[in-house]
């Protein structure tokens, strides 16, 4: 396989999104119970979205190259995931655990952009900006993250004032 090394760095972008998405899931799952101010679920459906959106881009680039995209997560991510409900069973603060578990598999996937953009793969001009821009759509989900964090904290300090 001519291509074995940019399929091997975007099947491993998928699967950072794939990440992402479960995250989202179990944010949602999580938060119902504590969020008394801001829905989370259109906030992480609108992340899940575009997360997709990249897979969808990605597995497309991966099949022009003559791969097979992957289909699942990273041992990483499954383990932040299962960190994420322990920690926010056993948390004060489930709010901040959860969070801080989305910010943290953000993170990931931004080192995962900076891998594949940073790698010897010979990927096209337009595939290396495509990733370059998507790696700063990432770090701009995180601003959204913490942004969604400090409205639903202040949301929950004005309850009780």
């Amino acid at each position: 396989m001519t291509h074995s090394r940019e399929i091997s760095q975007l099947n491993s972008l998928v699967s950072l999104h794939y990440d992402r998405i479960a995250c989202y899931a179990q944010a949602t799952d999580l938060l119902a119970p504590i969020v008394k101010g801001l829905d989370a679920a259109p906030f992480f459906a609108q992340l899940a979205q575009g997360c997709l959106h990249a897979v969808k881009e990605l597995t497309a680039e991966i099949k022009r190259l003559g791969g097979v995209p992957t289909e699942g997560q990273t041992l990483a991510g499954k383990t932040l995931l299962l960190w994420m409900e322990v920690q926010t069973a056993v948390s004060g603060d489930g709010l901040q655990a959860i969070m801080g578990s989305c910010l943290r598999m953000n993170r990931l996937a931004v080192r995962g952009y900076e891998r594949a953009i940073g790698s010897q793969a010979a990927f096209s001009d337009s595939m290396r900006q495509y990733l370059l821009d998507h790696k700063i759509g990432l770090e701009a989900t995180s601003t959204l993250i913490q942004t969604y964090k400090k409205l639903q904290n202040s949301y929950l300090i004005s309850e009780h004032v």
